[in-house]
């Protein structure tokens, strides 16, 4: 399941801006709008062959410039920074960075519990050096600087992270054929894993996210190892993820969670155009604090993701088992047993003139019944996808069904639109948010417990709407406006006030290059 989040209007922004390339290159034919960030805005059969200009993506360290003087056309301002030559043996650095200018309105957020009017100004600034030291090695590092201005409640734990090293890697590679190579990876690094997965930890969000939707994004210090044999990719990875802290040069790895895991990507068996994994993940979290209690939760997942599209279909479906150990603070330790699935179908008419796209995504992930073994889903590192932009509900313990539809105003407007609907799956369990936002950053504790789950019985939560539109102005800029309100307050939430209808307005610039 994949509802829009920032990160998702970004890799939509990603297929706008091939889109814009397009229309630079050529004005014939018609173009086609993309299922899914894995499939991009494509050109018309008309426009040039041979090389193309590469993509920004979400991961920038899978971009590859080394063919950039090949590419037909006119220059960009940047290319001069995109392949520096170091020497004669094939030493290159290339350089980039992106902006974020974004400014958010929130009216009773987290259902009352903040102030009335909320508003805040959140800056994200990075920039990246990636060096290649002939084909076996080569060194990537990143800066972050994500700053809060304005929010009366102090920023919230993901706002403000004055100025890290947010990547710093070295990479060891067998060789430079895309079909038949090992790659380790060592140092601190992003990683994503989940939906819409064209190759090991890059543009998903589910399971591991870079959690683009909040102003600092997540990393993780640890190794990875990806293996490529002809279509079938593996990968490894043992990793801690970040402890995000308010200064400058201060973050540090989370003593407190350690992850771990492996798995596969092979073609799909249905489609050509698809991708079917299997994969296994470890995490160790020493605090943990659920409705059951506080303890230790050793947790083993299990998922299995098939994808692809189809004559205008795309789908995705994941499944996922949890078993492991919760110990409390007090008390025997229990058995662990949860489980999730998730859904996205949808259809794109090709044949229209502004591809629109009607879908439905689903989740449906275990709560916990408060006796015997642990129930409670655990999302491990996701973004907010599984609740709709405004992120108000997590993925434990909860039903969500969400029809959206999409469309291409022009070739260089987008615009999305979902309606998503809210049930706790077991009303003995609580409901719980996304990410980190109002823990102490130094409590050493990993959940928060939004709404305890023991003053209802009600399972209705509620339902929210969302409408955003983005612009790609070029290859580089990207406007995005967007609107989102829980439009009905179920009997869970009347029952566990404030029950107010939480509502976001929010719009940002984002310049990459």
């Amino acid at each position: 399941m994949k509802t829009w989040t920032v990160r998702s209007f970004m890799c939509l922004a990603c297929s706008a801006v091939a889109l814009a390339t397009a229309s630079a290159q050529t004005d014939q034919g018609q173009r086609q709008v993309g299922d899914t960030p894995s499939a991009p805005v494509q050109a018309a059969p008309q426009a040039p062959q041979g090389p193309q200009r590469p993509q920004y993506q979400d991961l920038r360290y899978n971009e590859d410039w080394s063919h950039i003087k090949e590419i037909p056309g006119p220059p960009d301002f940047w290319d001069p920074i995109k392949y520096i030559v170091l020497n004669d043996r094939g030493w290159y650095m290339t350089l980039g960075g992106e902006i974020r200018e974004r400014y958010d309105n929130w009216h009773d957020a987290n259902f009352g519990f903040a102030p009335t009017w909320l508003n805040s100004s959140l800056q994200r600034y990075m920039f990246h050096a990636d060096t290649h030291f002939g084909r076996h090695v080569r060194v990537f590092v990143q800066a972050q600087s994500a700053l809060e201005f304005g929010k009366s409640t102090g920023p919230f734990y993901t706002d403000k992270d004055a100025f890290e090293i947010h990547q710093g890697f070295v990479d060891f590679r067998s060789s430079d054929d895309p079909n038949h190579y090992t790659l380790l990876r060592l140092g601190r690094q992003e990683i994503a894993l989940g939906t819409h997965v064209s190759a090991p930890f890059e543009a998903a969000d589910h399971f591991v996210s870079t959690s683009d939707y909040f102003n600092a994004r997540r990393n993780f210090d640890g190794v990875t190892l990806t293996v490529g044999r002809g279509s079938w990719t593996w990968f490894g990875q043992a990793t801690k993820p970040v402890l995000l802290k308010t200064g400058a040069f201060d973050d540090v790895p989370e003593h407190g969670r350690t992850s771990w895991g492996g798995g596969f990507f092979a073609p799909n068996p249905i489609t050509k155009q698809g991708q079917i994994a299997v994969f296994y993940a470890g995490l160790d979290t020493k605090q943990q604090l659920w409705q059951r209690g506080l303890g230790r939760d050793q947790r083993h997942t299990i998922a299995a993701l098939i994808g692809g599209t189809q004559k205008g279909w795309d789908y995705n479906y994941e499944t996922l088992v949890q078993l492991g150990t919760f110990t409390p603070v007090q008390g025997p330790s229990v058995g662990i047993r949860a489980w999730a699935v998730t859904t996205d179908n949808g259809f794109t008419f090709q044949k229209s003139r502004h591809y629109p796209r009607i879908g439905l995504s689903s989740s449906f992930t275990s709560g916990d019944s408060g006796h015997g073994n642990l129930g409670t889903f655990h999302p491990l590192f996701p973004d907010t996808t599984y609740s709709g932009k405004m992120g108000l509900i997590g993925p434990s313990n909860g039903y969500l069904v969400t029809p959206t539809f999409r469309m291409g105003l022009t070739r260089r407007i987008y615009w999305l639109n979902e309606w998503s609907f809210f049930w706790r799956q077991n009303i003995h369990d609580a409901i719980y948010t996304p990410a980190l936002l109002t823990v102490p950053i130094d409590s050493g504790i990993t959940g928060f417990i939004e709404k305890p789950g023991n003053l209802s019985t009600a399972h209705f939560i509620g339902s929210q709407v969302g409408s955003a539109a983005m612009i790609a102005v070029d290859r580089h800029l990207t406007w995005i406006v967007a609107y989102a309100h829980f439009v009905n307050v179920g009997q869970f939430l009347k029952e566990t006030p404030p029950d107010k209808r939480t509502s976001l307005f929010m719009t940002f610039f984002n310049y990459t290059f």
